[in-house]
């Protein structure tokens, strides 16, 4: 009985102190996880948690780059709406080592869970052909609000031959034209019903803002234009970017190299050879050129006051696209894609990322940052009163028109290594006229072709 009376009074002695235990109102500091690990994060179910997960996302899209602009804010606005379950770690990756970095992270076989990379042939040949990308075509199916909105032409582009859909389908097309400071031309109406011809006699003595270092960004945006306008020039830039071009030697690039080279010896900017993007941008901030090719994300940039010189007013500059009635879009690309086989906490983040930039308002947003067109999407009442309020993106959508050809550019249509490479090497011999036209697509072929 004694001995009963003693296992009692431990007993009751235990609950009162997990009682204490369970009242006392402390809870322990949760252990710091390291960094790009899962860490501890409270739900919305009272005393539940799950856990956090952390990924890391190198980017192109980050630091100077112009794009970091509008893409860093959306990675912010993501994490805080998915606080506490999802968390996306932004990590510069230069734009001139970018595809190289994603090539070796994917021989690790350490391809980050979200990612971008440029060069279409090599997705097709290495990770598509070896299985290495998530299949989207389920989860596309089981969002039709979502799938309405992707853009057709993109949507058949990431569809392979299995049915499977290895990289999200683009839902905004980006149509690349040029800008014009109107303070040095006054074109009767659109640039775009001119041809190369006409549009050369009529700059007269004013330049355009080319470069050639570091592929020539500004030259590759005319150069494809001018192939754009040409017979056949579409169907080749186009097969190109699957099956890279290796043969300049033909009649359409030679004609193609010719207009190139009468638009550098007679509109030439002085300063092209060695320049690099600043560089030509730079010219026509100060108005040392009339005309800079370039993409509509550059709209802030002109008008920030910052770099103006020599009388230069970003008020005047007219947003249009180019001779020949061309603009350069290319919904055959491989935008954003993930890894197969990912953790399933971190498949779900990155399906919740690509479902988030894809939400109507986002689109939206990335339109007035950046420009495009979403033509799936029936835009809002308050989006259409912004974009009036921004005179370079209603130019652009003013000048734009049913008739336009559209085209690929020209550095998707052969390999990367050969646009930031001999590409850009040769150039300086086409423009300062030392090698014929005909020498150039000689020279291009070779390196081209590994002779």
């Amino acid at each position: 009985m004694k001995k009963l009376l003693s296992l009692l009074m431990a007993a009751t002695m235990l609950i009162f102190v997990l009682a204490g235990c369970t009242q006392s109102g402390t809870t322990p500091e949760p252990t710091k996880a390291p960094e790009g690990t899962k860490a501890p994060a409270e739900t919305e179910g009272p005393g539940q948690q799950t856990e956090l997960t952390t990924i890391t996302l190198p980017t192109y899209r980050s630091g100077e780059d112009v794009g970091a602009r509008f893409f860093i804010p959306q990675v912010e606005r993501f994490n805080k709406e998915y606080e506490g379950r999802f968390k996306i770690v932004i990590e510069e990756s230069p734009s001139n080592t970018h595809t190289d970095r994603i090539k070796q992270l994917a021989l690790q076989d350490r391809l980050p869970a979200v990612f971008q990379v440029s060069d279409s042939k090599w997705v097709e040949d290495y990770l598509i052909a070896n299985k290495k990308l998530y299949n989207l075509k389920d989860w596309i199916e089981s969002k039709p609000e979502l799938k309405k909105l992707f853009i057709k032409d993109s949507l058949d582009f990431c569809t392979k031959e299995d049915g499977g859909v290895y990289a999200l389908p683009l839902t905004v097309l980006r149509p690349t034209g040029l800008y014009y400071n109107s303070d040095l031309i006054k074109p009767e109406g659109s640039l775009t019903s001119m041809t190369w011809e006409e549009f050369s006699d009529f700059l007269g003595d004013q330049k355009i803002s080319y470069q050639t270092a570091e592929g020539g960004w500004t030259v590759n945006l005319i150069l494809t234009a001018i192939l754009g306008s040409l017979e056949g020039g579409p169907e080749v830039l186009r097969a190109g970017v699957s099956n890279k071009i290796t043969d300049f030697n033909t009649p359409l690039f030679i004609e193609a190299f010719t207009i190139l080279q009468n638009s550098f010896l007679k509109n030439g900017w002085s300063g092209a050879i060695g320049a690099t993007y600043p560089d030509a941008a730079n010219a026509f901030y100060s108005k040392q050129t009339a005309i800079l090719p370039d993409g509509t994300w550059i709209i802030d940039k002109i008008n920030d006051p910052t770099d103006w010189a020599n009388g230069f007013d970003g008020s005047k500059v007219v947003g249009d696209y180019y001779p020949g009635n061309v603009a350069i879009a290319n919904p055959c690309v491989y935008d954003w894609m993930m890894p197969a086989n990912l953790p399933e906490n971190e498949k779900e983040l990155a399906l919740a990322f690509f479902e988030f930039i894809n939400r109507p308002e986002e689109i939206e947003a990335f339109i007035l940052a950046e420009g495009g067109i979403a033509p799936n999407l029936e835009y809002s009442e308050s989006f259409k009163t912004e974009l009036a309020k921004n005179k370079l993106l209603s130019d652009f959508a003013n000048n734009a028109n049913p008739d336009m050809t559209y085209v690929p550019y020209f550095h998707d249509a052969i390999d990367a290594s050969l646009f930031t490479g001999d590409f850009s090497n040769f150039l300086v011999y086409l423009y300062n006229g030392s090698w014929t036209p005909e020498q150039f697509a000689q020279e291009l072929t070779k390196s081209a072709q590994g002779q």
